[in-house]
């Protein structure tokens, strides 16, 4: 909790490090006081204290091992928060949710067949806890807007495989269905009327009526249906949007659900004013097209134009409602969206040219003579408008020559508008098809997961059933060939060349299996970190300053180099107590030491000055000029010291590293010379140069001696439990065998040392080995 408060994840690890390995997930999900129980994590995160929170992310998601078992606290953390997603998509721009879904990845370093295993574990991604599907947490991630997050390897594995096995074949019906209508309302509507107009023959009415009776029907009476029963449930739910402060369902948010809705309308107004409909009562009169299905009798005379302009707004709708089956390409899909997202810098240009449009035309109008394409302002502005758009002759702006006044107006409205806005435009169009390029894939893929949750939401229960049953998530997948993992993922095959990996993210111990045991530390892997490293060297340097500083801090304070130091406070006491006191100083100056070092300030002559004092006839005082000296003196040389100090490690820094780089490529340190300074540390007790040897050399932790014993070998034998301690930590071999067959357990055993003999059997030191005699009895 503390670690909590203080936002510290240094703190929060090593309060976890002493939990046992089985309730190490647990401790940071639930503390139960009483009758209450809280989670540390979601405290972490409420409280804003976001390191804590991403170290708790990251130890929770971190695949441990020992011989037995794996540790992986994935699914404790989706059953103590199975709406985890929302909490952390709260928190964008702190990096939480690309933490949690990276912890879901685990790639292999080993390649086999230029292939590489790739485990998915998004099992608490696709279903909940009842095994349906879970649309409502996975819909979090596509709420976010972010193309980049679209574009993380699991995020984009999940959606693929929903798109690729049950989204895109429903989809596509669902397409099919609507391509079909599209095409009788083409043929009802642009195409059929147009054969032989009032000369139709009956075949080609009765197909006519046929088609549109099919549109109104299918296309428009099932969709009607199905937006009333859309709007009801928001209505219910009170789910709005506001659109210019008026409240709209929510469900319009989506532009293909607007279009829809928009369609359906439009072909409400359209049977309204079915020429067919108005005609059956006078089918077979006296006109001209009489017969069966006329749409040309005069009571329908009147509704012709109106039914031609709904008709013409639907067409356009259902073009524009096919555009969504760009979605089976991405690349044809990220075309689309880029001209949507560019369409913003069109509708900038078209507003300032209406302005201009409207500006010139007024101008112009007010002259005294007036032409015949600028007689009035609605002419001026179909005249600047065609002119615009390259349609007006240039022979007619010749003509102009006899009235300079409207040929200057041109001329200038020509430059601004054709010369500079269109250029202007392309500039901007390219700006922000640059500013959108990047981000194309994650556009589009952001696109079709839409499509596709909503897709798969309405998927029948048998067919999900089915899919969940071919996923297997109940069967513990591997990691490399023959290490049976953990269930609750999907392995797939990757090119090895697509990610490579250096780095094992499943961390694997030695030792004792008991699950009440915590995990032994990792402190080779945060040594060998270079900024933990840097941060070391960073802390020695300043525990150096401090200590110089404080030993010249004593040392003036009792010393004889200060003897005006006294004179010196009693004249800056005597400055403070009032203006005007001390006239005939002009500087004085007033220091203290701290812990932060030394401090001098320095009082400019005219703060000791009053009103009836002249600067310019100022002696300086003696004290002061001697302690400005010692003070300055000591000042630099503090600073030197601090220098050579930071030299002095940076270079042993320096020196380490190219020794450590020298010795990175080993694979096996059995050489006795290389080894000797560490055998000499242990035999001699000398914790603190072993620790520094492993730290340097790791794989020393092996090497062996003339008498090929280990390094734990001898500490054992010699009694030394430290140096025991810290070469099990860094994983020794604890079963390793000497020269004459010895075990580190049975020198110890020998030797009398039972702590030693309890601690090696606590990490896995078999007991029936051979010399181990001594141990049994």
């Amino acid at each position: 909790m503390k670690a909590i408060n203080t936002n510290s994840a240094k703190r929060f690890r090593k309060a976890i490090a002493i939990s046992g390995r089985s309730q190490r997930a647990m401790e940071m999900l639930r503390i139960t006081v009483g009758t209450q129980s809280i989670s540390p994590l979601d405290w972490a995160i409420k409280s804003g204290s976001f390191q804590v929170a991403r170290a708790m992310i990251d130890d929770l998601l971190t695949i441990r091992a020992d011989r037995d078992n794996y540790y992986y606290g994935y699914d404790a953390l989706f059953e103590r928060h199975p709406d985890i997603l929302n909490i952390l998509s709260a928190t964008r721009g702190q990096g939480l949710l690309p933490a949690l879904l990276n912890g879901l990845l685990w790639r292999s370093k080993v390649t086999q067949n230029k292939t590489r295993r790739v485990n998915y574990y998004v099992k608490h991604l696709i279903q909940d806890q009842e095994g349906l599907f879970n649309a409502k947490q996975i819909s979090v991630i596509i709420k976010t807007g972010d193309p980049k997050l679209m574009r993380h390897p699991v995020v984009s594995f999940v959606f693929n495989m929903l798109w690729s096995r049950l989204a895109s074949i429903e989809f596509l019906k669902s397409r099919v269905l609507f391509m079909i209508q599209v095409v009788i309302f083409v043929l009802a509507q642009s195409i059929l009327p147009r054969v032989a107009p009032k000369r139709e023959s009956e075949p080609l009415r009765i197909l006519l009526f046929s088609c549109r009776c099919s549109i109104y029907l299918f296309d428009m009476f099932l969709l009607l249906c199905a937006h009333i029963k859309y709007i009801v449930t928001d209505i219910r739910e009170r789910s709005f949007i506001f659109v210019l402060g008026i409240p709209c369902p929510a469900y319009l948010k989506d532009l293909a659900s607007a279009l829809q809705l928009a369609m359906v309308i439009d072909l409400v107004f359209m049977c309204t004013q079915e020429p067919i409909f108005h005609c059956l009562a006078n089918m077979h009169g006296i006109y001209e097209g009489a017969g069966l299905f006329s749409t040309h009798c005069p009571e329908a005379q009147g509704q012709t134009t109106v039914y031609s302009v709904f008709s013409q707004i639907g067409v356009l709708l259902h073009w524009l409602l096919l555009v969504d089956c760009c979605i089976f390409s991405l690349r044809l899909s990220s075309y689309f969206l880029t001209c949507f997202h560019v369409l913003a810098e069109l509708l900038y240009f078209l507003s300032a040219i209406l302005f201009l449009v409207l500006m010139f035309a007024c101008s112009i109008a007010a002259l005294d003579t007036l032409q015949g394409d600028f007689r009035s302002i609605a002419a001026g502005v179909r005249t600047l408008t065609k002119i615009t758009l390259g349609m007006y002759p240039s022979e007619k702006i010749v003509e102009l020559h006899d009235s300079p006044r409207i040929l200057g107006l041109l001329i200038v409205f020509i430059v601004v508008v054709v010369v500079f806005l269109l250029n202007l435009l392309i500039a901007q169009l390219a700006g922000a098809y640059r500013k959108v390029y990047g981000d194309m894939e994650g556009f589009a893929r952001l696109f079709r997961s839409g499509i596709t949750v909503s897709t798969v939401r309405n998927l029948r229960p048998k067919r999900w059933a089915a899919f969940l049953k071919s996923l297997n998530f109940q069967e513990r997948i591997e990691f490399n060939e023959g290490d049976i993992g953990i269930a609750g993922g999907i392995q797939v095959l990757e090119s090895a060349t697509l990610n490579p990996t250096n780095e094992e993210r499943i961390r694997r111990f030695g030792g004792s299996t008991a699950p009440d045991m915590p995990w032994p530390e990792e402190e080779s892997r945060e040594k060998g970190n270079l900024d933990a490293r840097l941060v070391r060297l960073e802390k020695l340097v300043l525990r150096a300053t401090k200590k110089l500083t404080s030993s010249s801090s004593t040392s003036a304070s009792g010393g004889s180099s200060f003897s005006g130091w006294s004179s010196f406070t009693e004249i800056d006491r005597t400055r403070d107590s009032g203006p005007g006191i001390l006239p005939k100083y002009g500087t004085g100056i007033s220091s203290k030491f701290g812990s932060d070092g030394l401090m001098v300030q320095f009082q400019s002559k005219d703060d000791y000055s009053d009103g009836n004092h002249n600067p310019t006839t100022d002696h300086q005082c003696p004290a002061a000029m001697a302690s400005d000296f010692v003070l300055a003196a000591v000042a630099a040389v503090v600073t030197a010291v601090a220098l050579l100090a930071t030299m002095f490690w940076v270079n042993r820094w320096v020196q380490k590293q190219s020794v450590a780089e020298h010795y990175k490529g080993a694979t096996t340190a059995r050489c006795s010379k290389s080894a000797k300074l560490l055998f000499d540390a242990v035999a001699s007790g000398d914790l603190h140069t072993c620790r520094e040897e492993l730290q340097l050399r790791p794989e020393f932790k092996e090497a062996v001696n003339g008498a090929g014993e280990t390094p734990l070998a001898v500490a054992s034998r010699q009694g030394d439990l430290a140096t025991c301690k810290l070469l099990i930590s860094l994983r020794a071999d604890v079963e390793s065998v000497d020269a004459s067959n010895s075990t580190p357990l049975g020198l110890a055993a020998r030797s009398g040392h039972r702590e030693i003999c309890q601690l090696l059997l606590d990490h896995g030191a078999d007991i029936e080995a051979a010399d181990c005699g001594a141990v049994k009895a």
